[in-house]
């Protein structure tokens, strides 16, 4: 079975224009109001930060930082 990854690279005007706008996790976040769209966010995460396979402690409590800054427990 082969793997293969797909990878699109961000042209360099496109990061500087993203680097330059002023961008707030924590009011993105308490944007998101229905339970699905935070919950599909953090699916998207942890997929994000298992790609590799593992996901090491810093990924870990990020993860657990954005949960709790979305009001979402653990155990969701």
């Amino acid at each position: 079975m082969n793997n293969f990854r797909i990878v699109e690279k961000i042209d360099i005007s496109d990061l500087k224009i993203i680097l330059k706008e002023s961008f707030s996790l924590k009011e993105s976040l308490n944007e998101l109001h229905s339970k699905e769209s935070k919950r599909i966010l953090i699916n998207l995460i942890v997929l994000m930060a298992s790609v590799d396979g593992y996901i090491c402690n810093s990924e870990e409590k990020s993860i657990f930082k954005i949960m709790d800054s979305l009001g979402e427990c653990i155990q969701d």
